[in-house]
């Protein structure tokens, strides 16, 4: 009943337009994100730096240790570095909608640039940033995580440092004995669970980064907003369709003026002619 007083000829193009506006809305590209992913890509390698020490990807821990304090000294690392690479991850994920290939850049230039610290470790880190990064793009893609579906962002926050440790694990596999002339020396529970654990330690993190209270607000907040566009772009359809309706009685209006002077000028005619 409302949709009566609006036309479907400016109804349709007009909610066609705004559909297209609103998607393209939502998918930023490259171009307008990426100076902000470039920034938080060196400000995030920046901490990796200080942190280099307790890197997994520098000091690949399950293939050469000889202390026998290696699982330990190397589930520590692997903790440290999710909660580290988690924290950026979710700041970006809470802030924007990312492009694909934004996580593939960030892990992949920062393992590129982590090779400084030791050269030997070239095949391990590089592969495992870039296809790690790439399994968090289509994790991303596929689940589309955001402020008003939280359970999508706990699902991805554990899948990401999970899938990437995993790939860790079977690219030490395979370039292990060709580098560092031995394979994994880590027993079975110490290298399968590592990355069961780094996955249960972004899922943990994601409740700080991005707290259930903070997600409810957000989706009010969401609402609110989508009611209050609705009602706007509603009146202005009414507007335009109350102007159309309006100028055919205009046009009425007019003719029966014309016809009134015409009227008048007829019969002060006749009444001149008598004279």
């Amino acid at each position: 009943m409302e949709s009566a007083c609006i036309p479907s000829s400016v109804r349709s193009p007009l909610v066609w337009l705004l559909s297209i506006r609103q998607a393209n809305r939502g998918t930023p590209s490259w171009r307008q994100l990426g100076p902000a992913i470039l920034s938080l890509t060196f400000t995030f390698s920046l901490l990796t730096f200080f942190t280099e020490y307790a890197s997994p990807l520098i000091t690949p821990w399950p293939i050469i240790d000889s202390t026998g304090s290696g699982p330990t000294r190397g589930i520590t690392d692997i903790l440290l570095i999710t909660a580290l690479t988690m924290s950026f991850v979710l700041l970006a994920l809470r802030r924007w909608r990312l492009p694909f290939g934004t996580f593939a850049f960030m892990f992949g230039l920062n393992g590129a640039l982590m090779v400084v610290f030791s050269p030997n470790s070239l095949l391990v880190s590089v592969p495992t940033a870039l296809l790690g990064g790439l399994a968090a793009d289509l994790v991303y893609r596929f689940l589309q995580p955001s402020l008003d579906q939280p359970a999508s962002v706990r699902l991805f926050a554990f899948l990401v440092p999970a899938m990437f440790y995993a790939l860790y694990f079977v690219d030490l596999a395979i370039v292990g004995p060709v580098i560092f002339q031995g394979g994994i020396i880590w027993s079975v529970p110490f290298w399968a669970g590592a990355p069961v654990i780094a996955g249960i330690a972004g899922f943990l993190l994601s409740f700080v980064m991005i707290p259930p209270a903070q997600v409810a607000e957000e989706k009010d907040k969401c609402e609110q907003e989508n009611i209050a566009s609705s009602d706007v772009v509603y009146a202005m359809l009414c507007m335009m369709g109350a102007s159309q309706e309006e100028k055919p009685e205009q046009e009425e209006e007019n003719n029966d003026g014309n016809r009134h002077v015409a009227g008048q000028r007829a019969q002060l005619c006749r009444v001149c002619s008598r004279d």
